[in-house]
């Protein structure tokens, strides 16, 4: 027996001979793989909805709401930020910066703060685009302080939240009523100035949409909750026009049909795990929930977690965290792996400017190439899913990316990761790379064990094991170079391997081959300055510095 209920909110009535379509019931029968059935799943909601997300890019950069900053923002720190990711991060994808609450004139008053953006957001938006970045900008335009200019001037155009909307608004904001139209226009002519008049890529956020499901009664009584939600998504889409990036909020089945990107969760903070649900999140709560949805992206758009935080002294300040909670490094990298591994957009919650060399060495290697996101493979197993997994092909090479979680603060603990659960052939051998060490492990059959510490997560590389000399990976970026290399081969007459990859200007690269015949090997040919060689028990290893202005390094090896 099945049953379905279909709920309309506020309540539908028919007249006579009228009809009403309730919404879709999906069904997957014969699966006998979840996984399969939930990644189904979420295509299926972007076919039956005519959904194609080809973002022409995603926003990875900060929230300087989330930073030490809170909303002490101004054009100086703006421009400080925007000069700090152009020299050291903005060739390893940050590509944008936004600009978060503190920015506006007043509450609900959405032109620029006279003192602090005295030149208006204009020169800063060109300015990012003439260092070939993106500028994003967030808004909340449908929770309206009774205190502001909009609700002196159109009080008309407000209604009260409900009870559960008193309860999470307080008594002092009213809800702006997009179904009478010149408010609906209102809302539409802002995202308009914001995207056209000042050249905004997109918003960054549309921040609380959801709280048009919280309206205690619109003019049109006609629409349900859901359907006053839909119309105040496509006043800020027509707006903007369909070619910049909007990203907004929950819920991700209603905003998915709008937006190019969607805040799965609540706002995090600089903590491991937060002691309560109903606040804000830590690492532990921010992955675990995209773990959860992860089934519905790319194809509702790209999930945005909230923002990482590295555990400096400003953002700690900022959310009151005590010395005894800050986040270690093991914790902050495996917030970064997880994050990484979402295939979503990427921010941080620390001031650029503050960042040490040593995280900006790490950042450098975590922007996503590919917007799929990982599978946790426990997912029904285990309440905080251990093993997440990525399959990734490149050009010419695959692997599989693999992260191991340790979410327990107290306890070290010991995780088996089954090769066939990775949909690998047990019965083969594989190369297995550690990639934040930067060691090769060894080769594998079967299944690896990974011994981890308290509060940790680990990276790994798998490589189906060749016969003759191979690649196994690059420590330049977590897809380990897969999407970089595009020739490599090994003539077993002149015993040489030639390669081409591309690379970065300026930074270091670690490749690690393996000779499972364990010949020593020289360098015949590379175009790149002082490069060393190292090898032991067929593990090869080549270190370089890419000159600027190189784009491709191309190398040549002898076995002998």
């Amino acid at each position: 027996l099945i049953k379905s209920e279909s709920v309309f909110d506020a309540p539908v009535q028919l007249s006579t001979g009228k009809t009403l379509n309730a919404e879709v019931m999906y069904f997957s029968l014969g699966d006998q793989n979840p996984h399969l059935c939930l990644e189904r799943y979420g295509r299926a909601i972007a076919v039956m909805n005519k959904l194609n997300k080809n973002h022409a890019f995603l926003p990875h950069g900060w929230d300087s709401w989330s930073t030490g900053l809170n909303k002490d923002i101004n054009e100086k720190v703006i421009m400080d930020n925007i000069q700090f990711v152009d020299t050291h991060l903005k060739r390893y994808g940050w590509n944008q910066i936004a600009i978060d609450a503190g920015w506006e004139r007043g509450p609900a008053d959405w032109e620029p703060h006279p003192e602090k953006f005295p030149h208006g957001l204009k020169p800063i938006v060109d300015e990012l685009h003439n260092r070939g970045m993106k500028a994003g900008l967030w808004i909340d335009l449908f929770t309206v302080p009774e205190n502001s200019k909009l609700a002196k001037e159109h009080p008309d155009w407000l209604i009260s939240p409900d009870a559960r909307g008193k309860l999470l608004l307080g008594s002092d904001k009213k809800i702006l009523d997009v179904t009478i139209p010149e408010a609906y226009n209102y809302t539409r002519d802002i995202c308009k100035r914001i995207t056209n008049e000042w050249g905004f890529d997109g918003l960054v956020e549309a921040d609380f949409v959801y709280h048009l499901l919280l309206g205690e009664k619109y003019k049109d009584e006609n629409l349900t909750k859901l359907q006053v939600l839909r119309k105040g998504l496509e006043s800020i889409r027509e707006g903007m026009g369909n070619e910049k990036f909007l990203m907004t909020m929950l819920p991700i089945n209603v905003s998915g049909m709008y937006a190019d990107g969607i805040r799965i969760g609540l706002d995090n903070k600089p903590l491991w795990s937060s002691p309560t649900l109903s606040g804000n999140w830590g690492c532990v709560e921010s992955l675990n929930n995209f773990a959860r949805r992860y089934y519905l992206f790319p194809h509702l758009g790209a999930p945005d977690q909230d923002c990482v935080f590295l555990g400096n002294t400003e953002s700690n300040k900022r959310w009151n965290i005590s010395d005894d909670k800050k986040l270690t490094q093991s914790q902050v990298i495996a917030w970064i792996t997880g994050t990484a591994l979402t295939g979503g957009v990427f921010k941080i919650g620390e001031e650029f400017t503050k960042l040490s060399p040593n995280q900006v060495n790490i950042l450098k290697k975590v922007i996503p190439k590919s917007t799929q996101s990982a599978r946790p493979i426990d997912l029904f197993d285990n309440p905080y899913p251990q093993i997440w997994s990525l399959p990734v092909s490149g050009p010419i090479l695959g692997a599989n990316i693999v992260a191991v979680f340790n979410w327990d603060k107290e306890k070290n603990t010991k995780v088996s990761v089954f090769l066939e659960q990775l949909g690998l052939d047990g019965n083969q051998l594989y190369t297995l790379y550690d990639f934040w060490n930067e060691t090769f492990v060894g080769v594998i059959q079967n299944a690896f064990i990974v011994d981890l510490p308290p509060a940790s997560a680990s990276l790994y590389g798998i490589r189906l094991l060749e016969k003759n000399p191979m690649f196994v990976a690059s420590n330049h970026h977590i897809t380990q170079g897969i999407f970089d290399m595009e020739e490599l081969k090994y003539l077993p007459a002149q015993k040489e391997m030639t390669g081409m990859m591309e690379v970065i200007e300026d930074t270091e690269y670690k490749l690690t081959f393996f000779d499972p015949e364990r010949r020593k090997v020289r360098i015949e040919e590379v175009n790149v300055p002082d490069v060393s060689l190292e090898q032991k028990e067929g593990i090869i290893t080549i270190q370089f510095v890419t000159p600027k202005d190189v784009n491709r390094v191309k190398w040549s090896m002898i076995f002998e």
